[in-house]
């Protein structure tokens, strides 16, 4: 009587404990990784690109076991271009969306979120910095988790103001940048409802730039 008795436990316990271990197959969430990173672009990036990397695996790592409870592990598929390519970010997008990520965490730089976007269709898209207007402007499933270039200039006014740097300012921005160009008409346009005086010095100088190219 004992030996059956230990016999049906034994099988009771691989039933319900041992079992479920082989049995439990985990379901792969690829994560695809679209930054402008390429090593051959400068040393600093390849730095940059180690510290990028190494956060990475730090997060996962850290949510490893809750994944795995739940029946999931992350896969990452990184996809680097190159910085000063218009066209490598939406090339390499392109490269990125046939590995079918359920996510894709993007470029910082505004320009680069807005040319990758057009190959990565109807894939979630989410950027940690890229903030010009044309960023914040966009609909689901395309994000940013910056602030908008409206709210930065009212802080930067804000804390100007506070510190009493005074009111007048210059600016000279680069014309291919996106982010640069509605940086500079985001701030015009909080500074000029703040009786800030823009100085003509600064205006000057731009136009000559311009006409410089």
């Amino acid at each position: 009587m004992r030996k059956h008795l230990f016999i049906v436990l034994i099988i009771l316990l691989y039933y319900f404990c041992v079992q479920p271990l082989f049995a439990q197959k985990l379901k792969s969430v690829r994560i695809g990784i679209l930054e402008a990173l390429n090593s051959s672009d400068t040393v600093a990036n390849e730095r940059f690109r180690q510290g990028y990397e190494g956060s990475i695996y730090y997060s996962i790592g850290r949510n490893e076991k809750r994944l795995f409870e739940c029946g999931y592990k992350f896969e990452v598929a990184y996809k680097y271009f190159d910085l000063s390519d218009k066209l490598s970010a939406k090339e390499t997008a392109i490269e990125l969306a046939k590995t079918n990520p359920w996510i894709v965490y993007g470029p910082r730089r505004s320009g680069h979120f807005l040319s990758a976007m057009i190959g990565l269709t109807n894939i979630p898209f989410v950027s940690s910095m890229a903030n010009a207007k044309k960023v914040t402007d966009l609909s689901p499933p395309l994000f940013t988790m910056s602030h908008s270039l409206d709210e930065v200039s009212e802080a930067t006014v804000y804390a100007i103001n506070k510190e009493k740097f005074g009111n007048r300012y210059g600016s000279i921005v680069d014309g291919n940048c996106t982010f640069c160009r509605d940086s500079e008409k985001a701030f015009d346009f909080i500074a000029n409802q703040r009786n800030f005086e823009k100085n003509l010095i600064f205006i000057f100088l731009k136009q000559i730039l311009i006409t410089m190219r």
